[in-house]
């Protein structure tokens, strides 16, 4: 995980590129204070199939590289929790 170090008011996903992804993709998300900080990646059905972070973080904007090697082809949504917020995004995986 690394901190861009640009200060945001909000907490949330902003991005995932690329996206349709194959081996890996990059997962963009501020955070408005500091704060344990979730993100996991669920199938269409509403089941974890990966979790990507779970830790404490301080306020500002992340760039995370993810490994989803693993996941079938299909549709997910990748779902952010922190400071009491959630956001979310579709993730599609192409083989």
């Amino acid at each position: 995980v690394s901190n861009l170090n640009l200060p945001s008011s909000n907490t949330l996903l902003s991005g995932i590129y690329p996206n349709p992804a194959d081996k890996q993709t990059r997962i963009e998300f501020a955070l408005g204070s500091n704060s344990k900080t979730v993100i996991s990646i669920y199938n269409l059905l509403g089941k974890k199939v990966k979790d990507v972070i779970s830790e404490n973080l301080s306020t500002g904007t992340y760039s995370l590289i993810i490994d989803i090697s693993e996941l079938s082809s299909g549709s997910y949504i990748c779902r952010m929790e922190s400071a009491g917020l959630q956001s979310t995004l579709p993730l599609n995986v192409v083989r």
